[in-house]
């Protein structure tokens, strides 16, 4: 729109104030705008020559999404899992997916074909005030956008890490922050600030405590798993006098 010109202009153009300089650094340094040398690091494997089985991308996903994670029956109650069959990848300690350890909450995302549906989408109308028709198809309109651009984004950022960098537990990040854009938006849509009826303030509830144990399920399994030895920046390695004092409160387990 037209008021709508400018400050989307201002939001643009810091991007383009530092991207343009970076990438006529690139083709003077590599001799292409989108080489930001992340093929000439010091790392585990030669990143300018390697070449990985495209099929066996689809395997590293899986671990990054669904790898279940791995319990013991001794403190720290979680251990690194098992990646078998491909060793020609870069492989780093795993501790689980995102959907299985890092945020099992984030389940909650295989909802949104329900929030794109056109007969019960009448959740986010009930959220806004005005009951304006055309107020409720925009707010729909946006956020069936905002959660496909999300999943699109974050899928393709997924497929990037999983071709060019194998499998490293940090590399979740790189497409979990977008994707949690979509989560948030598909949580908010399926639990209204308003609802019309008893029986959906019920189901309400009933969504609400079932995000809340997931939650708090996530925060258990990443409190523990600051105490896996074989993870990187284990606490063990870096700052044993606060490891030992936390193990010493599960000794009657051993």
């Amino acid at each position: 729109s037209r008021r709508g010109f400018w400050p989307t202009v201002m939001v643009i153009l810091p991007f383009v104030l530092v991207f343009v300089p970076l990438m006529m650094y690139n083709v003077a340094r590599f001799g292409s705008p989108l080489n930001f040398g992340n093929k000439y690091q010091l790392t585990v494997f030669d990143a300018n020559t390697a070449q990985f089985p495209h099929s066996s991308v689809f395997s590293i996903a899986f671990y990054y999404l669904f790898q279940p994670m791995s319990l013991i029956g001794i403190f720290p109650f979680v251990s690194s899992t098992q990646m078998p069959g491909l060793l020609y990848f870069p492989l780093e300690p795993s501790e689980g997916g995102f959907f299985t350890f890092v945020a099992p909450f984030a389940i909650i995302l295989f909802l949104a074909p329900w929030v794109y549906s056109k007969k019960r989408h009448f959740i986010i109308k009930n959220n806004f005030r005005d009951n304006n028709n055309s107020k409720y198809l925009t707010a729909r309109h946006i956020v069936i956008f905002m959660i496909s651009i999300s999943c699109v984004s974050s899928f393709l950022a997924l497929l990037a890490d999983s071709l060019l960098g194998g499998f490293s537990q940090r590399y979740i990040s790189d497409f979990a922050v977008v994707l949690m854009v979509a989560v948030l938006l598909v949580f908010f849509t399926c639990s209204p600030a308003k609802t019309s009826t008893p029986e959906l303030e019920q189901s309400k509830k009933l969504f609400m405590g079932i995000i809340f144990i997931l939650v708090l399920l996530a925060f258990i399994a990443e409190f523990f798993a600051l105490f896996m030895t074989s993870r990187y920046g284990s606490l063990l390695t870096d700052v044993p006098w606060h490891y030992f004092p936390v193990q010493s409160w599960f000794l009657f387990m051993s």
